[in-house]
This record gives C-alpha cells, structure tokens and sequence, in this order.
C-alpha cells in the first residue's frame, strides 16, 4: 500500500512540474512576441487614438526599456533612507516555541524554530520610464517586480528595547514570551529601485486616467524588471525545461512505484 500511495503522490508532482513547465514557456512566449516599443511611439500613438475617438481610450500591450525616474519627488526607503523610486520592506519575525510529539507511546517535546513574516510594505507610487524619446508613467501595483537592488538584509535579536523606526512599530505585537515560546530576533530585508536605474518594463499601457500608464492587464504578465528582455526569457526557458525533465523523472519512479505495489498486493 506504501508503494501505491507514493505512486501517486510522485504523478502528483509529476503533474505539477509540467503545469509549471507549460506557465513559464507562456510566460517567455508572451515576452518574446511583444515588439519593444519606445516611449515616445507610445505616446505619439495614444494622441492618435484620443484624437481620432475624442477621449481616453488607448490600451495596448507593450513593452520598453528606460531609465526609472521619480515622478512627484523621490521617495525614500523606510529602513535604509535611500531616495528610491520604489521599495519594498520585510521583517520577519523568527522565533521558537515546545512542540509536543509521541515517540515509542511515550509523550516528549521538542523546542522547534519557526519563523513568519510580520510587515511587508511596498511603495505603491507611481514613477516614470525614459528612454530619451519621452516618457511614460509605471504604475507598480500589481506589478511582479523582478531583480531590485537589495540594500538591507539584516538579523537583530531583540526584545523591542533597543530597536527603532519600522521594526519598533511591529514589536509589541509579535514578541513571544513564556515556557512555551520565545522570540529568537527579527529579519530586516529591504529592495530597491533607484532614480536612474535601467528598468525594462511589460505590461498593458493605457490612458484610462486621463495620463499615459502601464498598468497590470486583466491577463497577461506585468513586469517590472532590472535585467533585460533576454534575461528574463533565459530564465523562464531554463525552469521549463528543469520542470518538465523533473515531470518526467517522476512520472516514471511514479508508475514504477505503482506497479510494484499492485504486483505486492496480488501477491
């Protein structure tokens, strides 16, 4: 029964890899085929078609690659002070508590670590794209923002006594105390986006708010990214195929496991 039983908890995950596999080639396929615009085209375009149908109406998938630029004032990252234009900040809280198991029918407990994330703030404002032909604003939400620079990445065991700004605000909250548990510290991460950085940005742009924007589409990827076109592709290609050989491997042992449990059944 074993055999059976991880049989197909193996075509389980066998049908998980492909289902991976069969995302990340749509993903690079929906990059690949999108033409790279510039962002003077774009706003030339959309002038055409708010002259033509008298309003707001232009919305196309696109894609361009500029530098990012503050759009009202730099904005400046929580943790570190850093003038960005976008940021995202992590604690995670990492703490330990007694966890009660039977061994043998005798019960024993076991101090265990465990960690959850506590806050997870990002900069929701919008900033702009150039690449010298004009520009157009990106708005971030929604947006799976790949490869920012990663400024803060620190560990402070602490009981609330000594800490200060957005760590203090999370404290009081989440300390463990007693027999049972305890706090072990807090994990500070921080990414960033600076004025200037090269930004390679894939979405729907549209003049819905009366300014030009990229946007999340209703479908389709929505990337901000700090790496090229060709990076993210690579990317996505190499996990396809890692996935689907993983798919494969696991189809196989799968079956195999299976059949060697009906045979030990019948027997």
């Amino acid at each position: 029964m074993a055999l059976l039983i991880v049989g197909l908890v193996l075509l389980l995950v066998a049908a998980g890899a492909n289902w991976y596999a069969r995302n990340q080639r749509r993903q690079a396929l929906a990059v690949t085929a999108t033409e790279t615009s510039t962002c003077g085209d774009l706003v030339s375009l959309a002038r055409s078609v708010r002259d033509e149908v008298g309003g707001a109406g232009f919305e196309q998938q696109s894609e361009v690659v500029g530098r990012a630029v503050a759009e009202d004032g730099t904005a400046t990252a929580p943790t570190s002070g850093t003038p960005v234009v976008w940021y995202r900040t992590q604690i995670t809280h990492r703490y330990w508590e007694m966890q009660q198991t039977t061994v043998d029918g005798k019960q024993q407990w076991n101090r265990v670590e465990r960690t959850e994330t506590v806050s997870d703030v990002t900069s929701a404002a919008a900033f702009s794209i150039d690449d010298g032909t004009g520009s157009v604003l990106v708005a971030p939400d929604g947006a799976d923002v790949d490869h920012p620079e990663k400024i803060v990445d620190r560990f402070e065991q602490s009981t609330g006594s000594n800490s200060s700004g957005l760590l203090d605000s999370v404290l009081s909250g989440v300390i463990r105390s007693g027999s049972q548990s305890g706090t072990l510290g807090f994990r500070t991460e921080e990414w960033v986006i600076r004025p200037g950085a090269r930004v390679y940005v894939h979405g729907e742009v549209s003049d819905s708010t009366g300014q030009l924007r990229f946007r999340k589409p209703q479908k389709g990827r929505y990337v901000v990214s700090t790496r090229s076109e060709e990076e993210i592709v690579g990317d996505d290609e190499r996990a396809a195929r890692w996935s689907t050989i993983g798919g494969a491997v696991s189809a196989v042992a799968g079956v195999a496991l299976i059949v060697a449990g009906i045979a030990t059944v019948a027997t």
